[in-house]
């Protein structure tokens, strides 16, 4: 298999930020509003106080309040009307329960509820689901033996997936309407400290500087993930060796808001609307000196 070089994942990442870069500053804007941060959106005087709106924010959580659950619905429909196929019917939506509560349990925060979040306030969402192969159990041994009950006991407690809500800014899916995703590319910040320790293979490019040296150095970590390979790059060098795509498919679930349309001119700009991208002027209206 013939993988991408670091080189062409960051030309790629360079154009799919100029790409996505009016509907990212759209979302932008909207996070201000809500967090009540009007610095920049909105021209006061210099050192003059202002009243800082909350309206942006009481809305989003009204919203917010309406879609959020506890008991999130799973629908699984049988290929015909036999009993075998009901019957797994039936299992395959007991299976979607149980995952969807150990999910929620297990999660620092419930990724579909944020994700419901961000289709409100930013006018997109994006999920993230990986393996975590050191909590994998092993196959299962005969049925019906003391192996195979102790084994169904782990099983059953074992949860092996890292699911997270991904923040909609920071990801770049491919353009275009086709499903599955083609590729993804994901950019994240983290801490040099923590490169060092995680990944002592990774060839720091500045690790022999004297700005290098500091733990609180920022990093630009970046994924690029297609049906055949991922590869990770951390200021432009690769963390580890590029590697087969272990899932077959992209492990990523991105979704517009619905509230936006599609234009003629390709834009995704007019696809991230959010509940307070056509009344952000209204809504600046309200800050007063």
């Amino acid at each position: 298999m013939e993988y991408l070089d670091k080189t062409t994942v960051l030309t790629r990442l360079a154009s799919m930020e100029k790409h996505y870069s009016t509907a990212h500053n759209i979302m932008r804007d909207a996070d201000r509003l809500f967090n009540q941060e009007y610095e920049g959106l909105i021209d006061v005087p210099y050192e003059v106080r202002i009243f800082r709106s909350s309206t942006p924010s009481r809305i989003v959580e009204s919203f917010r309040n309406q879609i959020r659950t506890n008991e999130p619905t799973v629908d699984y429909r049988p290929v015909s009307s036999s009993k075998t196929d009901e019957k797994d019917a039936t299992l395959m939506k007991r299976w979607g329960y149980s995952m969807l509560r150990k999910e929620r349990l297990l999660s620092t925060m419930d990724p579909n509820l944020q994700c419901g979040f961000d289709l409100l306030l930013r006018g997109a969402a994006c999920k993230k689901i990986i393996v975590d192969v050191d909590r994998m159990v092993e196959s299962s041994p005969r049925r019906g033996t003391e192996k195979y009950r102790e084994w169904e006991s782990r099983a059953t407690d074992s949860w092996p997936y890292i699911s997270t809500a991904i923040d909609p800014m920071s990801v770049f899916p491919a353009p275009g309407q086709r499903k599955p995703l083609q590729f993804m590319l994901e950019k994240q910040t983290r801490y040099a400290s923590d490169m060092w320790d995680m990944y002592p293979e990774w060839k720091d490019p500045q690790r022999n500087t004297k700005r290098g040296s500091d733990p609180t150095r920022r990093v630009d970590w970046v994924e690029y993930w297609d049906p055949c390979m991922y590869i990770v790059l951390a200021d432009g060098e690769y963390v580890m060796e590029p590697r087969e795509n272990p899932y077959g498919v992209v492990p990523y679930i991105f979704e517009w808001s619905g509230m936006g349309r599609a234009h003629s001119n390709g834009d995704p700009a007019h696809l991230a609307v959010g509940i307070l991208t056509y009344i952000a002027g209204e809504l600046e209206e309200e800050v007063q000196l």
